[in-house]
C-alpha cells in the first residue's frame, strides 16, 4: 500500500465532506457579495493611506487617528456581514477537522494505534489549556 496514494485518496475524501462543501460555498458567496468585497475595498485603501501618512516626515497625527479610526470601522462591517461570519465559521470548523486528520497521522507515526488518537480540544490559547499531552 503506497502511503503516497493513500494521501491523495485521503484528499479526495477531504473534499468531499460536509466541512470542505460548507467551506467551498461560504468562500463564494462571501467572493460574490458585492457590498462586502466593496467595504474590503475601502479598507485595503484605507491601511495603504495610512501607511503613506506613517511614512511621512511630517506626518499629521490627526490624519493618522482618522486613518485608524476608519479602518477599525471598516473591519468591524466587515466581521459583521454574515457572509464573513459564514466564511470565519465554516474556515474554522475545517481547520478543525484538518487538524484532528493530522494529530491521528502524527500518533500514527510515533506508533500510537490511530484508532485509539482522540481530538485535542487545544484552543491554542494557553490559557484555556490544561496541559499538553
Amino acid at each position: 500500500m503506497d502511503v503516497i496514494e493513500q494521501a491523495r485518496k485521503l484528499g479526495e475524501i477531504l473534499q468531499q465532506s460536509d466541512e470542505y462543501i460548507a467551506f467551498q460555498t461560504a468562500t463564494r458567496t462571501m467572493e460574490d457579495d458585492a457590498e462586502l468585497n466593496e467595504i474590503i475595498s475601502q479598507f485595503n485603501l484605507e491601511k495603504v493611506a495610512l501607511s503613506q501618512e506613517m511614512q511621512k516626515d511630517d506626518k499629521n497625527q490627526e490624519k493618522v487617528d482618522a486613518h485608524n479610526n476608519k479602518i477599525k470601522d471598516l473591519y468591524a462591517k466587515i466581521m459583521d456581514n454574515a457572509n464573513m461570519r459564514a466564511f470565519n465559521s465554516t474556515k474554522e470548523e475545517l481547520n478543525r477537522t484538518l487538524s484532528f486528520v493530522n494529530e491521528i497521522i502524527l500518533a500514527s507515526a510515533n506508533g500510537e494505534n490511530p484508532y485509539e488518537v482522540t481530538q485535542s480540544t487545544c484552543t491554542g490559547s494557553c490559557g484555556t489549556c490544561g496541559g499538553c499531552h
